[in-house]
This record gives C-alpha cells, structure tokens and sequence, in this order.
C-alpha cells in the first residue's frame, strides 16, 4: 500500500521491538524511518534468523533508510545467512541513503551510483578458507560489472569493526572493495 514520496515508520517499540525474518524490497522513492514518538523510537531489530536472504534487497531508486533518532543508530540487522551475509543487497540501486544503521552483516551494491552511507556500524561476517570478507562491496570483479557507471558513492562518519582472517590471524578483511 506505500509508493513513491511516502514515509514508512517503523516502531522500535519503548526500547526495542524484534522483527523475525524481516525481507523488503521498498518501492522505489520511499523512506523508511525509526518512529520519531515514545513508545516507538527504541531499537528496531531485523533478525533473518539465519534465512537464506538479505533484510534490504533489489535495485532500489530514491530509497533513504534512516534508523536515526536523536543521533543514535535505531536499526540493527542481524542474522542474515545469504551467499556472503549481506544485510543490505542492492545490485543496480541508485540515489539511495543509508543512515542510523548497525549492522552485523555487510552492504552489497553491485553496482551502485549515488549511494550515501551515513553514520552506520557495519560488521561483516568473519572471512573463511580464504574467502575474504568486506564492510561494503561496490562492485564484484567480473566484465559486466566493469562496464557500469559507479559515481558519487560515499561513506560519512561510519565505523568498520573488521574480523580478523582465520587461517591467518595477521591478515584483516578489506573495509571497502570494489
């Protein structure tokens, strides 16, 4: 029932509020905030319970995600099991905003243009055999990747808590690739 240029609230409860198996692909050009009143602004928790997908998903257009209330993070995704543990899958998104988010799982914009991540906390799920791990992934290495336009990506006052690789405990995950 939401379209373009609407506000979805999400209530964070009085201190929290879980939501098990969260999955949203927004229409394009809405926003989606924490409740802004009492009994609403707490922390809003998408927990996959360790489904095979991401809580934030497709090539979204003029999408802002904005779990900030009184400059605190309101949002926190956990939990999210898909191929590489992306909280927030958006291959082909463009002029999205992602603010007030802590994440226990990495960002994932193959490609992305215009994209503003903005006082976040992001976590990546540690590297194994080899596999490194990333904080955000702009672009996947491949011949069609290269071909598209990545402009006016940006990342403001966010914080990478990196794992460190197992097999090689000297060796620490990339904060940004692509």
């Amino acid at each position: 029932g939401t379209s373009s240029g609407d506000t979805v609230y999400v209530s964070g409860g009085s201190t929290s509020k879980t939501y098990r198996d969260p999955f949203w692909t927004p229409p394009n050009g809405i926003t989606m905030r924490i409740g802004q009143d009492s009994g609403h602004n707490g922390r809003a928790i998408f927990d996959s319970q360790g489904v095979n997908n991401a809580w934030i998903y497709g090539a979204l257009k003029n999408v802002t995600i904005d779990g900030l209330y009184n400059g605190q993070k309101r949002f926190v995704v956990t939990n999210a099991n898909g191929p590489s543990h992306w909280s927030i899958w958006c291959d082909g998104a463009a002029d999205m905003t992602i603010r007030g988010v802590e994440s226990w799982e990495a960002f994932r914009f193959n490609p992305g243009t215009n994209i503003h991540v903005q006082q976040c906390f992001v976590r990546p799920f540690p590297p194994t055999n080899g596999t490194p791990s990333y904080a955000i992934l702009w672009a996947v290495r491949n011949k069609a990747a290269e071909a598209m336009a990545f402009t006016n990506n940006s990342v403001r006052q966010t914080v990478f808590e990196l794992p460190r690789s197992t097999p090689h405990p000297s060796w620490g995950a990339d904060g940004m690739t692509g």
